[in-house]
């Protein structure tokens, strides 16, 4: 296929298309925890995604590796007895991923090429202090299932804060973006994206160079009844009145700052091992 060589480029390797058996279909992306001189690489996602299974049957569409460090061939992994880690309070989990890069090079011989979100990326308290009440926000994940299949990448989309990054809005550990957020979007990474410069909060001047900053994972997102109706031709002339909902073009994402209940959980279990 070709080399990533641009952070949007490596973007589109961060996640993976997660299905179940029942299709259910959402967005995991990879994710680094650095614990001393470990690096624990994770699939993160939303709990409904897995239909708030934590042993449950999925599918994953994963790249190759090939001898000259260039994606190469597509592959569909499907894994059954892998233990999901639950979040208690919010919708997230995650899944341990060296087992399953063992398991596929035990099977195939080969390597999985994939990019990861590591956690310095996280927006903590003190960045989120630093950003303004309207940034520029960029989404990579399945909208309705949707993807390149030719070529087993997602889609990139753009769109702004829309409640203030530093507040949680109506809830703790919950912020609001501008865009379009529909089924499958779940489990998709927000990131703060800015090329060339962008605001210097309370300053009006600018901060020079480009910046890349983990905000949350999307989880769902307001929806807008609507009134359809729907006419059954008999003799009876019956009419039934059907009621849809159509997304607003808002989402909810949980910050990325929750996800570190996750470390210690898992600096636990290592050492339970050792």
């Amino acid at each position: 296929m070709f080399k990533p060589t641009d952070i949007t480029e490596e973007l589109l390797f961060c996640t993976t298309r997660i299905e179940t058996k029942s299709g259910s279909c959402g967005t995991g992306f990879f994710f680094t925890f650095k614990m001393d001189d470990k690096i624990i690489p994770l699939i993160v996602t939303n709990q409904h995604v897995l239909e708030g299974n934590p042993n449950i049957e999925f599918s994953m569409s994963l790249h190759f590796l090939s001898n000259d460090l260039e994606v190469s061939d597509n592959v569909i992994f499907n894994a059954k007895g892998y233990q999901w880690l639950f979040h208690p309070k919010f919708d997230l989990c995650c899944l341990p991923l060296n087992p399953i890069l063992i398991n596929i090079h035990d099977q195939t011989g080969r390597q999985v090429f994939y990019k990861t979100i590591s956690d310095d990326l996280i927006c903590d308290n003190k960045k989120l202090e630093e950003l303004t009440a309207f940034e520029h926000v960029i989404m990579v994940g399945y909208p309705m299932g949707l993807y390149d299949s030719k070529n087993n990448l997602p889609l990139l989309r753009n769109g702004y804060t829309s409640s203030h990054p530093m507040l949680d809005f109506q809830r703790n550990g919950q912020g609001v973006v501008d865009m379009a957020c529909i089924n499958g979007s779940s489990g998709s990474p927000i990131f703060i994206f800015n090329e060339g410069g962008f605001r210097k909060k309370g300053t009006g001047g600018l901060n020079l160079g480009g910046r890349l900053l983990f905000l949350g994972v999307l989880y769902a997102g307001p929806e807008m009844p609507r009134e359809g109706q729907i006419v059954t031709i008999n003799e009876l002339g019956v009419k039934n009145v059907s009621l849809t909902r159509i997304p607003i073009n808002l989402g909810y994402y949980i910050k990325s700052k929750e996800l570190l209940f996750f470390k210690e959980i898992i600096s636990n279990l290592l050492k339970s091992q050792n």
